[in-house]
């Protein structure tokens, strides 16, 4: 059994759909274009479809990745999506408040660095996911407290609840295999 349908078995329902076969994701970059026309966001169609991987409910539209990938940092960044969509239907806060979609995405990546922890967290690495941030319209104060936030959390060994969830599975499902 894959980490996806151990995951979907023991916590929630996952399922990765690749990102070029949906016709839903090609409409919202239309949409993204649209906005980057308006200086409303930094990214166009190309960029949403070929650089970046988009969790909805519990679909995760991606070209980087399927059900049977081994699991990986991207895979355990958007199952936390995942998760945060199931528990507090993150939708229309990620969408319409860049503070949310800063934690959002902290928490995220913290999922990552709790399920990696070898990820070297380095200066350079906040930099990288402060601009990050940035590029999804996060004030640059905001995304920099956010990340260091998740980061001190790990630090202290108190994470959030949903990396820890993840991180278990995750831990399981080796075991089990």
């Amino acid at each position: 059994m894959n980490f996806i349908e151990y995951f979907s078995q023991h916590v929630t329902k996952v399922k990765v759909v690749p990102k070029e076969q949906s016709s839903f994701m090609k409409m919202l970059g239309g949409f993204l274009t649209l906005g980057k026309k308006l200086k409303l966001t930094n990214i166009d169609k190309q960029s949403f479809m070929n650089d970046y991987t988009t969790t909805i409910g519990h679909t995760i539209y991606s070209n980087d990745m399927t059900e049977d990938s081994d699991p990986s940092s991207l895979m355990t960044h958007e199952i936390c999506h995942v998760l945060q969509f199931k528990v507090c239907g993150m939708s229309t806060a990620y969408l319409f408040s860049p503070k949310q979609r800063a934690f959002y995405e902290s928490e995220a990546a913290q999922a990552s660095l709790l399920c990696f922890p070898g990820t070297k967290t380095d200066d350079a690495w906040v930099e990288r996911k402060v601009k990050w941030l940035m590029d999804y319209g996060c004030k640059e104060t905001v995304a920099r407290r956010e990340i260091l936030a998740r980061l001190d959390e790990l630090k202290r060994g108190e994470p959030l609840a949903r990396p820890q969830v993840i991180c278990q599975i995750l831990i399981d499902w080796k075991a089990s295999n």
